[in-house]
Parts: C-alpha cells; structure tokens; sequence
C-alpha cells in the first residue's frame, strides 16, 4: 500500500486542518502490490499524503514542520514522505526554504528520495502506472532550493519550470544582437547533452583545472545533435592550463562546429574528442585553432582526437585553419584519426595545418 505510518487522504476544499507537532517516523515501510501496477502501491514510506481540491496556500492548514523521519524506506518512491497533489510545488515553496514539508531533513545532507511527490490529485493518481508517475514526480527539496549544480532543457520544457531533471526548462533562448556572450564553465562543470543543443555567438572560458575525465560539452548519446555556431573557446588566465576536453562527442549522433576561434590554450586534454561506436557524423568547418598545445601523456593526439568504430561515421575539416599547434608525448599536432570500420570516412578540405608538430610524429 501508500503510507507505511500514516495515510491521509484530504478535500482541500474544506475547512481542515492537518499539523504534525511534534511526530517520530521511524523504520516505516511501504509495499507494492507486485501483482498489478495499477492503483499505484509502494509511495511514501512514512507518510502518504494526497487529496482532491485546490489547497489555499495562505491558510497554512497543512504543516509538517515537526515531522521527524529516519530510516524509513518504500519499494516505489518517496522513503519518508510521498505527496499527490495539484499544489505541491506552492506549498513548498510556502515559508522558508521549504518549512513546512519537511520537517527534519536537511538541504544538501539528506537523501534527495526521503521527500517526493507529483503534482497530480488523488483521483487522478490512482489511475496512474508507475511509468506515468515517474515521468512525473519530483523531488520536493527542487521546488524550494534555487541554487543547484545541475539544470537541465529540452525543448518540450517550459521557462517557468524548475530546469530540474523532471521539470526541464525549455531550450529556445533567441537573441536579438549580434554580441558574444559569457560562459564560465568552472571545474566541475559540463554541458551533458543526449538530445539537441545549440550554442550559438556564446565565449566558452574555461576555468584552469588539473587533469579531468569529463569536458566542457558533453555528447551522451546516439541521437545527440550539438551544434556550435559563431563561437570561442578560451582559458579563464592566460599563462595557465586545463585538464579537459572543450567538447567530447561519445556513441554517435550527428555535430556541427561552424566558426569555432580557439587560441592560446594549453591542455591536458584534446579541444575536441570523438568517440564514435555507433552511427555518427561531425563537421567542422570556418574555423580557427591557433597556438594550441596539449601537454602531458594522457590523451592521444593534439587539437583533435577522433575515433571512428562504426561504419557509417565520417569527421569532415572544411576551410579550417591549424597554427601552431602542437602535441607532447604523443602523435598528431594538429588531428589525430583512427578509423577502425572501412566505410568509415574522415575529410580535409580547403584546410590549412601551418608549423603544427607532435613529438611522436604527424
């Protein structure tokens, strides 16, 4: 069932009032019906909490600000608490940093899965399956904490959303000039990318890291489409290094790269890496890739790294440019290709590779 200690079910129309004081929860379970997924079974192990009706934010009737919960668990979601209601997200929200939904769990300490729920009423929820409801459920804590690490778009995402993972903002963001903006991308900080982007008239910094195994924009899956278009990429303190790719292009999907200014930046790592095992495609064309040095043992090849498994892939180089770029310990200044399928095809075109060298060779 739902609610392993305590199960309320309300009409927030009504004049109720729900407070939780003073309340111990402890080592409460709830159970899936494992026999059928329809009404949903197994949400909110402590506490299940769901009604019909729109909830009057102001009134404050429901308060669980004495809810105390520790090592509860349910089999579906929600380990202490699970909500099913149309105002979830405005009560959260009410009072301070989520005051009265959370009782004792702590921001940034507690597991984000203590605190559930999806912002659907009760008569609604109990014809969902639990693939409905986990398209949709949140955490609670996302609705009230602004300041995150991850944000996440897709372009069936609205900009009044959360930019959480199930509440994504969307991806259009048109601009009306013609001015390159900013982009710090910090050392723990990526672009994760699984379908399409596009960056477009943006200055990529990056921040000086030691070596790292993630990038700066990261293409994650076989349908990924990232395109780049009127860009830079440079280093946040001239004189210093990075430990990351600019970009890295895994399993497959089909890449643009038009314009791309890269300049003095010393690395650890390739600006772009290609990894391809599935049906994939990049096109760089227009660009520019000046006194670019990738130092250290730890990535093959200089400015760009790519390897092609599958037989479809191509890399195409158009009206590029390569000046003075260079690869320590390692083969390739300027491109370094392995193209492990027959079919497979890599281009240059048009393309300059000027006073380029590798120590090992190419």
């Amino acid at each position: 069932g739902n609610g392993g200690a305590i199960y309320i079910e309300i009409d927030f129309t009504s004049q109720f009032e729900f407070k939780i004081i003073d309340a111990l929860i402890q080592q409460c379970e709830a159970k899936s019906n494992t026999s059928r997924d329809v009404p949903p079974t197994g949400y909110g192990g402590g506490i299940f909490l769901t009604g019909n009706g729109d909830y009057d934010i102001s009134s404050k009737r429901l308060d669980l600000k004495g809810m105390k919960i520790y090592g509860n668990s349910a089999d579906k979601a929600g380990q202490s608490l699970y909500v099913a209601m149309t105002q979830l997200a405005e009560w959260c929200r009410t009072g301070i940093a989520g005051e009265y939904a959370k009782g004792n769990y702590s921001d940034g300490i507690s597991n984000q899965i203590e605190l559930q729920g999806i912002q659907v009423d009760q008569t609604t929820f109990k014809y969902y399956s639990s693939i409905q409801i986990n398209e949709q459920q949140n955490y609670l804590d996302e609705y009230w904490i602004v300041d995150r690490n991850e944000y996440y778009v897709q372009d069936s995402g609205s900009d009044d959303w959360l930019c959480t993972s199930s509440n994504p903002c969307k991806t259009n963001l048109p601009l009306d000039n013609t001015h390159l903006s900013t982009i710090l991308i910090k050392s723990v900080g990526r672009f994760n990318i699984t379908g399409k982007a596009v960056f477009y008239l943006i200055n990529f910094i990056m921040e000086s890291t030691g070596y790292q195994n993630f990038p700066g924009i990261y293409g994650l899956s076989s349908v990924a489409e990232i395109e780049l278009e009127d860009c830079q990429f440079n280093m946040q303190n001239a004189g210093s290094q990075i430990g990351k790719c600019f970009i890295n292009l895994q399993i497959g999907g089909n890449h643009i790269v038009t314009n791309l200014n890269t300049k003095d930046i010393s690395s650890e790592e390739n600006i772009i890496k290609v990894n391809f095992n599935d049906a994939g495609s990049l096109s760089i064309s227009n660009s520019q890739f000046e006194n670019i040095t990738k130092i250290g043992s730890y990535a093959v090849g200089g400015v760009i790294n790519a390897l092609l498994t599958y037989e479809s892939n191509r890399l195409d180089i158009t009206n590029c440019q390569f000046t003075t770029c260079k690869a320590q310990n390692t083969w390739g200044g300027a491109v370094y290709a392995e193209i492990q399928r027959s079919n497979a095809q890599i281009t240059l075109s048009h393309t300059q590779i000027i006073q380029c060298e590798a120590q090992k060779g190419g």
